[in-house]
């Protein structure tokens, strides 16, 4: 699943590898586009943002991959911390998320919010999620105080009866 998914680019190249992708996208300008340019992918287009998640979560379907690219930002701490408590229970056990990070100062009438992996690791954490990944990388645009941070977490499986003797 991509929360997020703008005119879907990314749930695009997941389908194309084999994929069956639901790519959540609330403007329905973005969702719009993404539907009529990826006609051909195996791509479900959800109308629904975070923090709350309601239409995904009344689906009651665990997802192996949960992927947010450029969209933590939006979210104020207070949605951030409900966020994470929604996606965990939508994640499967052993499934992991993915998530890519803004890191600078904030446009003045973007409607973001400073965000940091720290933040983002420690709320992961607190829901169980472990940290297996986690890198940096320069701005594609070059801005020089801009970079983008890429955690990628993991939910642990359960425990079968046969690993707990």
């Amino acid at each position: 699943m991509e929360i997020g998914a703008g005119t879907g680019r990314d749930a695009a190249a997941l389908s194309a590898r084999g994929h069956t992708v639901v790519a959540v996208e609330p403007s329905d300008e973005f969702r719009g586009i993404g539907q009529r340019v990826h006609a051909g992918h195996r791509i479900q287009w959800v109308n629904d943002k975070l923090p709350e998640l309601d239409t995904l979560a009344r689906l009651n379907r665990p997802f192996q991959l949960i992927m947010l690219t450029a969209v933590w930002m939006f979210l104020h701490e207070g949605e951030r911390d409900r966020a994470m408590s929604r996606i965990q229970e939508l994640l499967s056990e052993g499934g992991h998320l993915g998530v890519v990070l803004r890191i600078g100062p904030v446009p003045a009438g973007r409607g973001m919010f400073p965000v940091s992996a720290t933040e983002t690791v420690s709320l992961a954490a607190a829901r169980g999620l472990s940290l297996i990944h986690e890198s940096t990388q320069a701005d594609s645009l070059g801005r020089p105080d801009v970079t983008w941070s890429n955690l990628f977490f993991e939910k642990p499986a359960l425990a079968t009866s046969d690993e707990t003797h």
